[in-house]
């Protein structure tokens, strides 16, 4: 080759002939004299990857070749690997050993678990929801397995995903995606599972940031409007997302937005509702209830505030006649029974189901017939044993050991804090209630280290705290907490706003540099 000694120079049809060499360029004189094509100068490097073994001091082996495009791909497809046995490992723990299941099977009627589906078939196509997945996945998997690595590198992917968010959201194209509608409820469950460990060091509670993914996700809902989410992945995430969406609004006693008729009718026009569904249409409606009797106890106009107290009482029966159809014709009767007969020592995945969609009824009677109670006043005493509120925080006590079982996974987790929660701030807000046994068992479940029970209980304090001036992470007092429960509840008059500014994604996201 050129400029290395002891080689021949010569074009290679030359070399090839071994004949000398003129050397002319662009073709030799004698390629030209024979009338043959000349080969030119070019030659075929071969390189030879050797590894040196180490001498002396100096160990370090300098590399033959620079990283070729196979080895990067080579690196990309170990990651992917990675990445899809991490995920691998969640989707195993959410539901645990759930069957594959037929329309008719209690998981299809009554679970609120069928975005995951979704999410499978989506996650590859958004960088913001393959981000937010992974922090979900590692964070579950690195705290079951105690990895704090795992825990740490779960930390990093949310924060990565909120900035991945946000550029989403300034897309003309993306912000409107099925994906990125997803993204922020994944986002949300971050925060509900694991805030209280990874976020509130950074000064954002944990249920003011689960709260903003939840009004996030709401927005973009909103946005897309009803037309968008009649079939498809566009449907499968609408009928699944709801729930968790109003609960923000149930938290902040403001009407729901999605209780408007059209959002109930529109993205079921080709898709008949599940039992699940028609129980969330009249979930949906609660918010507005809770609205309606603060107007009613902040009314100055005595004539004015018992025309709102009559008409508050009236869409209170109306909320439990639908109740009660439910109850008659849709609820899980069957499943209930044979899980009483057995016991909650081993439940399926059909169980948790079943225990996910009746404390949702459960709940719904609590908030409706407190509401209904406290709007007819005295004469309270008089209405039927169903609308006792204590009646279904003893049924929400006596399941929702269910949920902190192993086999009921992820899923069983997510859906303890709303019947708990709902539960203890209706005990709390009278005297009896805050010393029951019940109360007492409730509480109880907050100690199951190994089954989540511990994160559960942060997200609640952390509820029971937001909206405080100042804000403190210092443990309410006994009186401290009757109050704030009479207060939501609206036993006593409530002080300050009723909504409180929320931080944005973005901030979020500084937070965790």
């Amino acid at each position: 080759m050129v400029g290395v000694p002891g080689r021949s120079k010569g074009c290679n049809t030359c070399r090839k002939r071994k004949k000398g060499c003129d050397l002319q360029r662009p073709s030799c004189g004698q390629c030209i004299k024979a009338g043959l094509e000349c080969a030119g100068y070019e030659r075929n490097r071969i390189f030879v990857n050797v590894t040196k073994p180490p001498t002396g001091k100096d160990s370090r082996v300098t590399a033959l070749v620079p990283v070729t495009p196979a080895l990067v791909q080579t690196r990309s497809l170990s990651q992917s690997a990675f990445e899809e046995r991490i995920l691998e490992l969640f989707w195993d723990g959410y539901m645990p050993d759930a069957p594959i299941c037929s329309p008719r099977s209690p998981i299809m009627r009554y679970s609120n678990a069928d975005w995951a589906t979704t999410v499978r078939d989506l996650y590859r196509t958004d960088a913001a929801l393959r981000l937010s997945l992974l922090a979900l996945s590692l964070g579950t998997i690195g705290r079951r397995d105690k990895q704090q690595w795992m825990i740490d590198d779960g930390l990093k992917f949310y924060c990565n995903a909120l900035t991945e968010m946000n550029v989403a959201l300034r897309h003309p194209k993306r912000w409107k995606s099925d994906a990125l509608m997803v993204t922020s409820r994944i986002l949300g469950f971050y925060e509900l599972l694991y805030g209280a460990d990874d976020r509130e060091r950074h000064g954002i509670s944990q249920a003011e940031s689960w709260e903003g993914h939840a009004l996030g996700e709401l927005a973009l809902i909103m946005q897309r409007t009803p037309e968008a989410h009649i079939d498809g992945h566009g449907h499968d995430l609408y009928a699944s997302g709801r729930l968790h969406l109003v609960i923000s609004h149930v938290k902040r006693r403001r009407r729901f937005p999605l209780s408007h008729p059209a959002w109930k009718i529109v993205p079921w026009q080709n898709i008949p509702k599940t039992p699940k569904d028609i129980l969330i249409d009249v979930f949906v409606d609660v918010p507005g209830l809770l609205e309606d009797l603060d107007h009613m106890n902040s009314c100055k106009d005595l004539e004015e505030k018992e025309s709102r107290r009559l008409a508050l009482i009236k869409e209170c029966w109306r909320v439990d006649e639908e109740l009660n159809w439910w109850l008659d014709n849709l609820s899980p009767k069957k499943e209930l029974e044979e899980l009483a007969a057995r016991g909650s020592n081993s439940p399926t995945a059909c169980d948790v189901a079943v225990a996910s969609i009746i404390t949702l009824y459960w709940t719904t009677c609590i908030l409706t017939y407190s509401t209904l109670r406290l709007a007819i006043g005295t004469k309270s005493a008089e209405l039927p044993e169903r609308t006792d509120p204590r009646l279904y925080c003893t049924k929400i006590a006596n399941i929702v050991d269910v949920f902190f079982h192993p086999s009921a996974g992820t899923f069983g987790i997510q859906s303890a804090p709303l019947p708990i929660g709902m539960a203890l701030v209706y005990l709390n807000s009278y005297e009896e209630g805050f010393n029951s046994e019940t109360k007492f068992k409730l509480v109880s479940f907050f100690g199951r280290t190994a089954n989540n029970g511990i994160s559960v209980g942060k997200f609640l304090m952390s509820t029971q705290r937001d909206g405080l001036k100042p804000k403190t992470s210092v443990e309410l007092s006994p009186e401290g907490i009757k109050a704030k429960a009479k207060s939501w509840l609206g036993v006593i008059p409530r002080e300050g706003p009723v909504c409180q500014p929320l931080r944005s994604a973005s901030s979020q996201a500084l937070a965790c540099q």
